[in-house]
């Protein structure tokens, strides 16, 4: 199975960032054999922590606000962040490693 994004959120801010991020994810043509998860932490006081991660590993995270065009400029923001991080991923796997 490939383009796997699942979703962990608590709010309702972080369910809109998930829908703003998927619709992103499937309209970009990323279609990578790594699960992506969208992980929503409650942090100090009133805030939430969302976190992007791809195979346990973070590639971003920030500090969510409920605006929208916040959500859809973090949403973007993540996916350039997640298809760097792929492609480094595939640059590295064709690199010859030393020892």
């Amino acid at each position: 199975m490939r383009g796997i994004v699942t979703q962990d959120t608590k709010t309702k801010a972080g369910n809109d960032f998930y829908n703003f991020f998927s619709i992103d994810y499937r309209n970009s043509g990323l279609n990578s054999n790594k699960i992506i998860a969208i992980k929503e932490l409650f942090n100090f006081g009133r805030n939430t922590k969302i976190q992007i991660m791809v195979e346990m590993e973070i590639v971003y995270q920030f500090f969510i606000q409920p605006k929208e065009e916040y959500l859809k400029s973090m949403s973007t923001q993540s996916l350039r962040s997640v298809s760097a991080y792929l492609q480094q991923l595939i640059k590295n796997q064709e690199t010859i490693q030393k020892y």
